[in-house]
C-alpha cells in the first residue's frame, strides 16, 4: 500500500516519474538496501503522485519468507548496510532528477554530472555526520541540568506555588534551558531527576517531601550560595525580553478634561483660546501661576486666595467675598467650564503606540454593577455604562458565555438616544466577581473604574 512507503523528501511530480504501470519494482526496508520483495507497479508513478500516495501501489510477485523462498536454500537477506539507506536513496533520487532534466545532454556530460552529484552528496552527508557528532560531544548535559535548575530556582520562583510536584517543576526547568538544547538525564551521572534533586537538597538549595511515592518541592532557599550568586545567562535575558514583548498588557486610563468656553476665555486667553480642551492638571497649574504672578495669595493665611476683579467676574460671581480657599476656588473654576473626559490605552512596556483616543463630553461614568431580583429569588447581574469604553456587546457576550457558562443578554436602556451605542448587559446569577475579572484581564478596564464591586461573591 502506498501510505506505507517512506519518502526521503517531500512528494512531488518527479518522485516516481520513472515508474511505469506493470513495471517490475523492488521493495526495501529501512536500514538495509537488500530487497525483500519484488512486484509489478499497479499504477504509474505520475498516478501515485496524483492520488497523493493513497491506494495500492504494487501487486506483489515474490517476497522474503514466502513459499517460493521456502523451496530454495532458505538463505537470509544479505546485510547491505554500507551507509544509511535513506541517504543512499536520496543520492539515487537526485541522479534520477538529473536524468529527467538533462535528457537532451550528451551521455558523457550526463555521467560527469552524476559523478559530481554523487561526490557532492557524499561529502555533504559526511560533513553533516561529523558536525552532528562534534556538537553532541560538546554538550555537557550535567551542566545544562544544573544551570536550568538554578535558573528556575532564582528567576522563576515567584511563579511557583509550593508545594510543587517534581514533574511540574521539570517543565519550569526545561523553560530555562538554552535554545535548541535540552538536558538528557540518561547522559548525566544522576540518571534520574529524583537523585539530582536529593543532591540539591543535601546542598541546602531546596526542601523535598515524599508523600505516598510522589516527590514534591516544598521550599527554595534563595539565600543558598549556589542560587544567590548564580548569574542570569545572556540567552535567558534575551528570552525574558522577548517574552515581555509578547506579553504586553494594556489597560484603560481616564483623564479629566475641560473645554475653554466663552465664560472662561478671558482669563485663559494668554495661553489657551476658545474651544481648546485642557487637562485638569494644566488648569490647576495655570490658576496657580495666575495667583503667583498677581500676588493674590493671602500673606496672613497662605491657605487663602485674594479674589481680584477678574476671578470674581468669571468664577466667584459674588462681590461680597474677598478671600477663598484654594480647593474651593478650583472647584468653582471646574464648575464654570465645559466638562469632558479622555479614555486612553496605556501599555505595560511604556512604549507609545498609534491609537484612537476617546474624548467624550460630560462627566465620566464608571462601569456600574447592580444586583437585581427577577421572578422571586432569581438574581440577575446588570452592568451599566460599558459604552464608556466602546466595548463590543456581541464580543463581550461571547466571552462571558464561554468563560462563565451562563445566560447573557443585552438590552437598550430606557430613554436612550437614537443611534446610541449604550447597552445594559444582564448576566444570570451574582456574577459580579467573574464579570469584573474578565473586564480587567480581557479588556483592560481597571477595578478603580468600576462601581458596585462590594456586592460580589468571591469563589
Amino acid at each position: 500500500m502506498l501510505p506505507g512507503v517512506i519518502l526521503t523528501q517531500p512528494l512531488n511530480l518527479y518522485t516516481f516519474k520513472h515508474i511505469e504501470k506493470n513495471e517490475l519494482c523492488a521493495v526495501c526496508i529501512r536500514g538495509n538496501e537488500a530487497p525483500v520483495g519484488i512486484g509489478k507497479a499497479n499504477i504509474s508513478g505520475v498516478d501515485m503522485y496524483m492520488r497523493a500516495m493513497r491506494g495500492k501501489g504494487l501487486n506483489m510477485i515474490h517476497c522474503y519468507l514466502d513459499n517460493l523462498w521456502a523451496q530454495g536454500d532458505k538463505s537470509i537477506e544479505p546485510p547491505l548496510i554500507s551507509g544509511p539507506c535513506e541517504e543512499k536513496s536520496e543520492i539515487r533520487e537526485n541522479k534520477e532528477k538529473v536524468e529527467y532534466s538533462e535528457t537532451g545532454d550528451d551521455e558523457n556530460i550526463l555521467e560527469e554530472k552524476l559523478d559530481n552529484l554523487t561526490t557532492d552528496e557524499s561529502s555533504k552527508l559526511t560533513s553533516s555526520e561529523e558536525s552532528k557528532e562534534i556538537s553532541e560531544a560538546s554538550v555537557d548535559h550535567e551542566e545544562i541540568l544544573t544551570n536550568s535548575f538554578l535558573a528556575a530556582c532564582k528567576f522563576k520562583s515567584k511563579e511557583i506555588k509550593f508545594p510543587i510536584v517534581v514533574s511540574t517543576f521539570m517543565k519550569t526547568m526545561q523553560s530555562c534551558c538554552p535554545p535548541d538544547v535540552q538536558y538528557d538525564l540518561k547522559k548525566t551521572r544522576f540518571k534520574k531527576i529524583s537523585v539530582f534533586l536529593k543532591e540539591m537538597q543535601s546542598k541546602g538549595c531546596i526542601k523535598l517531601k515524599d508523600q505516598k511515592g510522589v516527590l514534591s518541592i516544598t521550599d527554595i532557599n534563595k539565600e543558598n550560595e549556589l542560587i544567590k550568586f548564580f548569574k542570569k545567562p545572556e540567552w535567558l535575558k534575551q528570552k525574558d525580553e522577548q517574552d515581555s514583548k509578547e506579553n504586553v498588557k494594556a489597560y484603560f486610563e481616564v483623564y479629566e478634561l475641560y473645554k475653554v468656553d466663552g465664560n472662561s476665555e478671558e482669563i485663559f486667553k494668554t495661553t489657551y483660546k476658545r474651544g481648546d480642551v485642557v487637562s485638569a492638571g494644566d488648569i490647576r497649574q495655570f490658576i496657580m501661576n495666575y495667583i503667583k504672578n498677581n500676588n493674590l495669595q493671602d500673606t496672613s493665611n497662605p491657605k487663602l486666595v485674594l479674589i481680584d476683579q477678574l476671578l470674581n467676574k468669571i468664577f466667584v460671581k459674588n462681590k461680597q467675598i474677598d478671600t477663598i480657599k484654594f480647593d474651593e476656588l478650583f472647584a468653582l473654576v471646574f464648575s464654570r467650564m465645559g466638562q469632558m473626559h479622555q479614555i486612553k490605552k496605556i501599555y505595560s512596556d511604556k512604549i507609545e503606540r498609534e491609537q484612537e483616543v476617546l474624548i467624550k463630553k460630560g462627566k465620566f461614568h464608571p462601569i456600574e454593577f447592580k444586583l437585581e431580583s427577577r421572578g422571586g429569588n432569581k438574581k440577575v447581574t446588570n452592568v451599566y455604562n460599558l459604552s464608556e469604553f466602546d466595548l463590543d456587546s456581541n464580543y463581550l457576550q461571547s466571552i462571558l458565555r464561554k468563560e462563565i457558562g451562563c445566560s447573557v443578554s443585552v438590552s437598550e436602556p430606557l430613554g436612550a438616544a437614537q443611534n446610541s451605542n449604550e447597552f445594559i448587559l444582564s448576566v444570570q446569577g451574582n456574577q459580579i466577581y467573574h464579570v469584573s475579572e474578565i473586564l480587567k484581564n480581557e479588556f483592560g478596564v481597571q477595578l478603580k473604574h468600576m462601581a458596585g464591586l462590594e456586592q460580589a461573591i468571591k469563589p
